[in-house]
């Protein structure tokens, strides 16, 4: 997940005549010819107004992506084998509406693949109205763990009669973050406290005496110590819900990279997909605690948080990201 960044590349705006271009041409060179042929100023005119339109429709193709930028705002972090969902925004600073704009991803840089049900590596914005912005996806299949920096996106338009092809490149800094995939039914662990060997380790960081209101309750999770739970709540028929309290610290919770490798039955450290492996079970657990648990990541190089929220959720899930293979 990054930072909203701005990259702008107004001033290189490159335009080629396409197929319904060329045949344009021809079909003036036909119509001049046959003039020249027979002497009739009536194909000298109708070969001048054809003219007269294509250089304006050049004009008029180049003019629309003047004065357009794009705002990177965010890939969402996916899943290996999952999908990644681009965000951008388009903006016209300029003072009249930008018609028909596509917005397409460079293969050459594109670390993703499209996804064929969908738009793939294109997306078209009807009309950009003067100094506003209009919002734009994609949808690509992420196959590659890691942490990827956005490829390079063209703006292009054929509008308005579709004889020309205008584009610009634009350069932002973004990254998509694609984690590994998590292990399915990885349910969390007993808490050290019940298990010695357990993949999972509970402290309370509450001192003695410490009082504390009332907050609310939230969804229990296998793993939940039971002393927390509102039983009188479960008694009137609602699910198992735990008690939080405001001003009371909560457990911090460890997850470490050797409890994940003895969650999997501690394989060849070197094999590749033993790290895979571990990878998967460590993701599971950091997308079951979320970001209203606080919890500590201990990776073999560096250890996250104890902390909690959205920031610390993607700054786990990023580093898990970047994990690399023993070797």
């Amino acid at each position: 997940m990054s930072e909203p960044r701005w990259s702008f590349r107004t001033d290189r705006i490159y335009i080629v005549p396409n197929r319904y271009g060329f045949l344009a041409f021809g079909g003036i060179m036909v119509i001049l010819s046959a003039g020249v042929w027979f002497a009739s100023p009536l194909a000298y005119l109708l070969t001048a107004c054809l003219t007269t339109i294509v250089l304006m429709a050049m004009i008029q193709c180049n003019t629309n992506l003047k004065n357009l930028s794009l705002k990177w705002f965010e890939a969402e972090a996916a899943p290996q084998g999952g999908f990644t969902l681009l965000h951008f925004f388009l903006v016209n600073t300029g003072r009249v509406s930008r018609i028909a704009i596509a917005i397409e991803l460079d293969d050459e840089t594109l670390k993703f693949d499209p996804v064929v049900d969908s738009t793939g590596t294109m997306t078209t914005i009807r009309e950009v109205l003067p100094q506003l912005s209009a919002a734009c996806e994609m949808r690509l299949f992420a196959q590659e763990r890691g942490v990827h920096p956005a490829p390079r996106i063209r703006i292009a338009s054929v509008f308005p009669l579709g004889l020309f092809y205008a584009w610009q490149w634009q350069h932002v800094a973004g990254e998509c973050v694609v984690y590994p995939r998590p292990l399915a039914g990885a349910a969390l662990p007993l808490s050290s406290a019940q298990a010695s060997s357990s993949a999972l380790e509970t402290q309370t960081l509450t001192p003695a005496g410490e009082r504390a209101d009332f907050w609310g309750h939230r969804s229990f999770q296998p793993g939940d110590s039971l002393a927390a739970v509102d039983w009188k709540a479960r008694a009137r028929g609602r699910p198992l819900l735990l008690k939080e309290f405001h001003g009371l610290s909560q457990p911090t919770r460890i997850l470490t990279w050797e409890a994940a490798a003895a969650a999997i039955g501690n394989r060849d450290p070197l094999n590749p997909q033993t790290t895979e492996a571990i990878l998967s079970q460590l993701t599971s657990w950091v997308l079951q605690m979320g970001p209203t648990v606080s919890f500590l990541l201990v990776l073999p190089t560096v250890r996250i948080g104890p902390e909690k929220g959205e920031h610390h959720l993607g700054a786990c899930l990023r580093h898990l990201a970047l994990v690399k293979h023993a070797s």
